[in-house]
């Protein structure tokens, strides 16, 4: 028998994760169901065969539940889910900051959990997806749920005390770096490159520079050290970031991103 999931929430995450399980064939997509309280957003899925629910109805048996909805939404599904007295699978959480524990005391018994930080490159299956379980996750159940990751890029399991910490920087990093490919492609327009020019470099060179510091086994630091000769351009440029705190910031912002994380949680 098949593996049946459950999606609630089909927005940009939630619709990213479905076409990866899809296109991964993990499932069929007539195991797939799918509830979307926009039903614009599951006419959006264009995929075939697909269960598309127009209410939130868990009259069925899944696999596995994965929410991913608005954590202002998250309280009034787990309601729901709490309702129902079939004998439902994994739930999968990828909303921001609600905690394992927040899960459970409104679903009312302790069901097999996972807290999920993907990321936005999950969109082209480029994702960094960091997984955390409760005790009552069997091994089945963790193959599952990594396998519908994997689906979107790469995993990392971690114990549920780091996830807004990885919330703050895998979780919002994307953000940062889109932000640093934009402000170095305009440095190249400044400097009389073409805008397509610039943002073909810019995107280029920072996708290069990632995928040496993931397959050189070389840190960072010294990477960019061998980069910077002495007396060259790039020292030059070294110097205004290390003036402006460079660094710091983006680690400032990662620092806030994750005390936001832990605010949502709170709320």
């Amino acid at each position: 028998m098949s593996d049946s999931v459950l999606f609630i929430g089909s927005g940009n995450m939630g619709s990213a994760i479905i076409k990866g399980c899809v296109n991964s064939k993990l499932l069929d997509p007539s195991d797939i169901s799918v509830y979307d309280k926009d039903p614009v957003k599951t006419s959006k899925l264009g995929i075939e065969n697909l269960n598309i629910l127009t209410e939130l109805s868990l009259v069925e048996t899944y696999s596995a539940i994965l929410i991913a909805v608005k954590p202002k939404d998250m309280d009034s599904v787990l309601t729901e889910l709490s309702k129902s007295k079939t004998n439902q699978g994994i739930i999968i959480s990828i909303v921001a900051g609600i905690t394992i524990r927040h899960i459970s005391q409104i679903l009312g018994t302790e069901k097999p959990i996972a807290r999920v930080m993907p990321n936005m490159n999950a969109l082209i299956s480029a994702g960094m997806n960091v997984i955390a379980y409760n005790k009552s996750v069997d091994e089945k159940k963790r193959e599952l749920t990594k396998a519908i990751f994997k689906s979107v890029g790469e995993i990392l399991e971690t114990d549920e005390s780091k996830m807004n910490a990885v919330t703050g920087l895998s979780g919002s990093g994307p953000a940062f770096v889109f932000m640093f490919i934009q402000a170095l492609a305009d440095g190249g327009v400044k400097v009389g490159l073409s805008r397509d020019e610039a943002l073909l470099l810019a995107t280029e060179t920072v996708l290069g520079s990632a995928k040496t510091v993931k397959y050189s086994g070389i840190h960072p630091e010294k990477l960019k050290d061998m980069v910077a000769s002495p007396g060259g351009t790039t020292i030059e440029g070294i110097h205004i970031l290390e003036q402006n705190k460079f660094r710091g910031l983006i680690m400032e912002a990662v620092e806030v991103a994750k005390n936001k994380a832990d605010v949502l949680g709170e709320k």
